[in-house]
């Protein structure tokens, strides 16, 4: 393999999103990324203690969070204990 300006590349890379921003419910300590959120607003999703609801909602400019996501924002409801918000370093 070449590397340089005059490199060719026989492997196209996919550039892959890794997620590292999780909601975590204190109570059962299960964890939702955007991986397992729907994308929909009429969908949510509990997590197994049912004390986090985790939902979406349409963003109203059409605009996303970052650039390539989808228009819309990450809801979190909860019932007894407040969601934990955590950033893993993977």
């Amino acid at each position: 393999m070449k590397i340089g300006f005059g490199a060719t590349y026989e492997e196209n890379e996919e550039e892959v999103y890794v997620f590292k921003s999780f909601v975590v419910c204190p109570s059962c300590s299960d964890e939702f990324s955007n991986y397992n959120i729907p994308n929909d607003e009429n969908i949510t999703t509990l997590c197994s203690c049912e004390n986090l609801e985790i939902g979406f909602l349409n963003s109203s400019d059409g605009k996303a969070a970052r650039i390539g996501g989808v228009p819309g924002f990450i809801t979190v409801r909860y019932k007894k204990e407040y969601p934990k918000f955590v950033d893993k370093d993977i």
